[in-house]
This record gives C-alpha cells, sequence and structure tokens, in this order.
C-alpha cells in the first residue's frame, strides 16, 4: 500500500458517500423521492434491481362494488391489480487524474483530493439531473397548450404571444384532478396529488395535497405577469411552504411552483443541467439512454416553447446504489500520478406503463404517462 493510500475501505465508501450527498442536496427531485406509490420518484435501491433492470409495481383502482348485507365475502371479491413498470440503468462513471511531476504524499494528495471534490460531485448531479430532465419531458402523452385567448391548443398551433399564464396553471390542475378526455375519446385518468407535511410541537401539521410544478426561468416570469397571479399572491401567503420546499417559486391554487435554470449547452455538450424547449438537442445519457431533439415541441410559427411539467405521485422511476464507488488508481501513469474515479449505478425513467396481456392492455393506464402532465408554452 502506498502512503497515500486510503487506508481502508470504509474511508473510501464515506469519501463517496460524502460526494452523493452533496449532489442529492442539490437536486430538486430528492425531496419528492422515495420507496412508495406515495411519492412522486418511487426509487429502488441496489437490493432490490436485477442487474440492470429494475422494477416497481403500480397499484390499480379497486373497481368492484364490494359484498352488501348478508352477502359472503367470496360472492363479489375485488380484484387487487398491480402493473408492474420496468426500467433500465447502468453505471456512471468519470475519472480526474493528479497533477503530473511528483509521486504525492499523503498530505498533499489529502489536499488535492478535497479540491476535485466539488468537481466530481457537480458532474455526478449534471449528469444525473439532466437524465431526469429529458426523461420527464420525453413525447408527453398529456400536453396543455393554452393561446391567448384561453382556447386550448396542440404547441404546433401556439403563436407568439401564447405564453405561461394562470390558464395553463388552471388547465393543467383540471386534468390532473379530474381526468381528461381528449378528441380521440381517450381518458387519461387524474395525478395523484403529493402530501406536504410539517412537523412541530403539537405533532404533523398537513398543509394538503399538492401537485409539484417545475417552471422554467421565461414561463415564470410571464406568470409573474399575469394579473390573475399577482392578486392570488397578494391574498394567500405561502411563507410557511417555501421554508419546506426547495427551489420554491410561489404556490397556485394548489399547485407548488418549483424555478429550474433551462440546459445550458457549450460545444454540444451539457455544460448546465436544466429544463428543456423546443429548440434543445438530442441527448444520449451517460449509461447509454438516448432521446430525441424536442422540435416536436416547437410553435407553428417557429417560436421557441419551453417544456414545463405538473407531476403526481408515481410520476417517475428511479434506481441508484446507495454506495457510489470511489476509489484511487495510485499507479497510473508509470506511478508518477494517482487517478481518481467515482462509479454508481444510476437509472431513471417517465413511468410509462406498456401492457402485455389483454387485461393490462385494457387498463386505463396502458401507454401513458402515469403522473406527469406537460406545459407547453412559447417564451414570448
Amino acid at each position: 500500500m502506498a502512503e497515500y493510500d486510503f487506508t481502508n475501505s470504509q474511508h473510501r465508501v464515506a469519501y463517496a458517500q460524502e460526494l452523493f450527498m452533496g449532489a442529492l442536496e442539490r437536486d430538486p427531485f430528492v425531496q419528492f423521492q422515495g420507496a412508495t406509490i406515495d411519492n412522486i420518484v418511487v426509487s429502488i435501491a441496489e437490493t432490490a434491481r436485477d442487474s440492470s433492470r429494475s422494477t416497481i409495481f403500480l397499484p390499480m383502482e379497486l373497481m368492484g362494488l364490494g359484498v352488501r348485507a348478508d352477502q359472503l365475502l367470496d360472492e363479489n371479491m375485488d380484484e387487487a391489480l398491480f402493473l408492474p413498470y420496468d426500467f433500465k440503468g447502468g453505471l456512471i462513471t468519470n475519472a480526474v487524474p493528479s497533477p503530473v511531476g511528483k509521486v504525492m504524499d499523503r498530505t498533499n494528495l489529502g489536499l488535492w483530493r478535497e479540491s476535485i471534490k466539488p468537481s466530481l460531485m457537480k458532474w455526478f448531479l449534471k449528469t444525473t439531473l439532466q437524465s431526469k430532465f429529458y426523461a420527464i419531458s420525453d413525447h408527453c402523452t398529456n400536453i396543455v397548450s393554452v393561446k391567448r385567448d384561453e382556447t386550448i391548443a396542440k404547441p404546433s398551433e401556439l403563436a407568439v404571444g401564447d405564453v405561461f399564464d394562470t390558464s395553463s396553471i388552471d388547465e393543467a390542475l383540471k386534468r390532473a384532478k379530474n381526468g381528461y378526455k381528449n378528441s380521440d375519446g381517450v381518458f387519461y385518468p387524474p395525478l395523484i396529488p403529493y402530501s406536504i407535511e410539517k412537523s412541530n410541537e403539537s405533532g404533523v401539521e398537513v398543509y394538503g395535497d399538492f401537485y409539484v410544478m417545475f417552471v422554467a426561468p421565461n414561463s415564470l416570469r410571464s406568470l409573474r405577469n399575469d394579473p390573475v397571479y399577482q392578486d392570488y399572491q397578494t391574498r394567500k401567503a405561502q411563507s410557511a411552504l417555501s421554508s419546506a420546499v426547495r427551489g420554491f417559486a410561489g404556490e397556485y391554487n394548489g399547485a407548488i411552483l418549483i424555478e429550474q435554470p433551462l440546459i445550458t449547452m457549450v460545444n454540444g455538450k451539457v455544460f448546465k443541467a436544466g429544463m428543456l424547449r423546443s429548440d434543445s438537442p438530442a441527448y444520449t445519457t451517460a449509461f447509454g439512454k438516448s432521446y430525441d431533439a424536442l422540435d416536436y415541441y416547437k410553435a407553428g410559427d417557429n417560436t421557441v416553447t419551453e417544456v414545463n411539467f405538473l407531476l403526481g405521485c408515481g410520476a417517475c422511476a428511479m434506481g441508484f446504489d446507495l454506495t457510489p464507488d470511489y476509489n484511487e488508481d495510485t499507479n497510473y501513469d508509470s506511478g508518477r500520478r494517482v487517478r481518481a474515479y467515482i462509479q454508481s449505478f444510476f437509472g431513471f425513467s417517465k413511468v410509462r406503463f406498456m401492457g402485455e396481456s389483454t387485461k393490462e392492455k385494457d387498463s386505463v393506464y396502458h401507454d401513458k404517462d402515469f403522473g406527469v402532465i406537460a406545459i407547453v408554452q412559447t417564451i414570448k
């Protein structure tokens, strides 16, 4: 063992967890993440997955009438149906070499190790977060686009001036609460709302059911210019929610607004992770999942649109390692340098159940986004 090696594997694990937790603290999705369908992001740790494939199970609504009076229970039992949703992931890995010129002692290596920690953490956050934004925005099945006269449209029917405002949120919330039937008679079921709780000295105070809405910068700017929104903010203070939700930008009629920046591309690569527009390019994740360019969301006059989204519980599925791997190769470059690397299993998918059996294909959830409504509006 070189004098600058980690003294044992526990130190490496602890260091990896520091990097991992640092990234999680900056990820706006993590606050809505958990192992059950009561979370917006249903997460599966490594103990529950099979190789590169993970599976979550979506409980369907019971539709029977139940038993009455003196009927026996088995005369009219309901059937609990759980729809499986499979998604894939893979290893995401990156490495950083130390400076060249000398074999580093323990002190120098410790300083270098601390200097690269922010870079590796930011890379891990950028890589995982951009995968999430592309997954959620990919070919959404329930899309809200509203024109200036408040008529419902398709993205291709939008034009300059059809910007994001309270009418956009109202339509998305109406669909989230009551479901939606399109012009072809296809029904999209309601979304499962998310409950926000706050602990205090009296126990748990529940603010109620909310839907989480991620909003891009131009859309939020347009919304704040809407007199209806301004009046709502004047009448209803939301400071209590602000302290509990990372990225909180406001609340409107039960929708928690979370502001996120737009994706920043430099030389064809993601410089900073963020939300997407109709001119966002195709993207391939670090574990090989490919997404199309988003030009199918562009307005009819080619005005750029932003893709905002409303999320309900069970909207997304994620597989990940509880303990990412961090290690250092002390023999790199003939022993002149040390190469540090981090790797972790990661998979993220928007839940869109695809039935196989006749009964599954008859489900109201077949071939539809389970908990995502996209709100596509122009930026000017």
